[in-house]
């Protein structure tokens, strides 16, 4: 089974997601807003699948008004490094306030800094955010969460920017389960 990768295109996250893509670091003046609304967006587009929701209703002598709650019995989680992303997720409790965010240490052949700080259940929605995905910290993350903290890889999703096309193929190999959701594939020069 092929890994699932999810190419977001919607026009204003093509916008924002070009100058970050194509400029040198700090080299683009409105970075940080790109990034921010870069951010919310991506987490937007990607928990539309996922986010359960309910109608209710309230009776009142003189009318029904209705309301839409979020489904409680799930849970989110996003493992980002928070010192790299944190203009990628800073609005993004805004979306779902059930959103839990955990920092992660990019530490290879470690813990990544995660203690039992979190509980993983069934219900248990997982997002890992990157900006760029082009090394095998990605790998050594999605392998310590599967095998030391029991995630189903069913049910870890990956979010980014961009990714290099040799860093898809190689969990693709390791992990053909996972969810990648991704503005570009960069396809490695030969």
């Amino acid at each position: 089974m092929p890994l699932n990768i999810y190419i977001i295109s919607h026009p204003i996250i093509k916008i924002l997601s070009n100058p970050i893509i194509n400029t040198k670091e700090n080299q683009y003046t409105n970075k940080y807003y790109y990034e921010k609304y870069l951010g919310f967006l991506l987490i937007y587009e990607t928990l539309r699948k996922y986010v359960k929701i309910r109608k209710f209703y309230i009776k009142s002598l003189k009318s029904i008004r209705n309301f839409y709650l979020t489904n409680t019995g799930t849970k989110y989680l996003i493992f980002t490094h928070l010192s790299t992303h944190y203009k990628l997720i800073a609005d993004i409790s805004i979306l779902l306030p059930d959103i839990e965010i955990i920092n992660i240490e990019h530490k290879i052949h470690s813990n990544f800094g995660l203690d039992s700080f979190f509980k993983i259940q069934d219900n248990t929605n997982t997002f890992i955010l990157e900006s760029v995905i082009k090394d095998n910290k990605i790998i050594d993350l999605v392998e310590y969460l599967h095998q030391k903290k029991q995630i189903k890889l069913d049910n870890i999703n990956i979010v980014c920017i961009s990714s290099y096309q040799k860093i898809l193929s190689q969990l693709n190999y390791k992990y053909p389960k996972l969810k990648v959701y991704t503005t570009e594939i960069i396809y490695n020069k030969k």
